[in-house]
């Protein structure tokens, strides 16, 4: 499972909404069958959450991405430990996109 990219409104900064979002997610994704959640970022503040630097090489993304920044948390016990090979874009049966999706206060 991909996380990100994740964002958070500059004036809203600071206030843990970041994290609060990630930890949610973090828990949504416990209740699947997904062994680990990959994303590309910031290692000290992913970190937080309990995400880790991949060894360079074990996962390749399309494009360009730097590969210090590839950090994994498992769902699963050691799910990370034998995790390797390309991301590839998913398939799936509907279109999703957010960009009809409001900003704000619901």
């Amino acid at each position: 499972m991909l996380l990100g990219p994740l964002a958070v409104q500059s004036d809203q900064r600071g206030r843990g909404i970041g994290i609060a979002l990630m930890q949610h997610g973090i828990e949504a994704a416990r209740a699947t069958d997904y062994g680990c959640i990959l994303l590309v970022g910031d290692e000290p503040y992913y970190a937080r959450a309990g995400f880790t630097r991949l060894p360079p090489g074990r996962v390749r993304f399309p494009g360009p991405v730097d590969v210090s920044r590839i950090l994994g948390l498992s769902l699963k016990p050691n799910a990370l430990l034998s995790l390797t090979g390309d991301i590839r874009r998913a398939h799936l049966d509907h279109a999703v996109c957010a960009d009809g999706a409001a900003l704000g206060a619901a």
